[in-house]
């Protein structure tokens, strides 16, 4: 699998990866770690060290789980939705107008649930929509940042391995996904998708730099070295809502590490 040459940076820059907010559940200690992260990312908290590095932040991807997560047992109704929905797009709107940011529905979110995931709809972000930096995504998700491809789920093809083998290691899983070339091998047997009649969207055509799977039990990271010399940046992105934990990676060196808002 080919991989395009990876840019050589000169300055530190962030990616912040983030999933399963699960702002439907409305818990006080769950709500002060999100408005802890937007005051970190607003650059209204921390040394001035800290807030050194919030300048060098391109862009938040939201992995899945905005209004649920995996870690919910519930099932939302309309009415759940309806409660969320204005709560989720001030959170959307108030992280558009500090920094880019791209929102991937999750298996328990108000879309379609067969993959590849739609985008949210726009009616659900009334005030979010307004910034051009606000962008509705599809999971998986594939862009290029800063001349690096990224690549990502929000968990569910991950998930279901571990369901159906012995495998039990999410970067295990993510390394044998890249071998296999394949982002959902499980697909359609046990997780739902579209027909598709002339291409798979799971094949991996091109090697990505960053490769995340969302709404992980933990953090986790590893730089998945290839056959061919191909650097992947593998990232675990942790469920925020169970452990306050975000991750970010230096696109510069493709470093990676997490941070927690408590």
């Amino acid at each position: 699998m080919l991989q395009k040459p990876l840019p050589k940076l000169e300055n530190d820059s962030y990616l912040v990866l983030m999933s399963g907010l699960n702002l439907a559940l409305q818990s006080t200690e769950h709500l002060f770690a999100l408005n802890l992260f937007l005051e970190w990312i607003s650059g209204f908290c921390g040394t001035s060290n800290y807030q050194e590095e919030i300048s060098k932040v391109v862009r938040v991807i939201i992995a899945g789980g905005i209004f649920s997560s995996h870690s919910d047992e519930r099932t939302l109704n309309e009415s759940d939705v309806i409660a969320a929905a204005p709560h989720v797009d001030s959170i959307c709107a108030a992280l558009s107008s500090v920094t880019p940011l791209d929102l991937m529905p999750g298996c328990k979110d108000p879309t379609g649930i067969m993959l590849p995931q739609k985008p949210f709809h726009y009616c659900l972000f009334p005030k979010a929509v307004e910034y051009n930096t606000f962008n509705r995504v599809s999971n998986p998700y594939e862009c290029d940042i800063g001349g690096l491809t990224c690549l990502g789920t929000a968990g569910e093809p991950i998930k279901d391995i571990m369901r159906y083998s012995k495998l039990e290691d999410c970067l295990e899983i993510m390394k044998k996904t890249l071998l296999w070339r394949h982002i959902a091998p499980t697909c359609p047997d046990t997780v739902p998708c579209a027909p598709c009649l002339d291409t798979d969207p799971f094949t991996m055509y091109n090697c990505p730099a960053i490769y995340f799977s969302g709404n992980g039990k933990e953090f986790a990271t590893d730089l998945f070295i290839g056959a061919e010399g191909q650097k992947v940046r593998l990232v675990s992105v942790p469920d925020f809502c169970e452990t306050r934990t975000v991750a970010l990676v230096n696109l510069k060196n493709l470093e990676c590490y997490s941070m927690v808002f408590t």
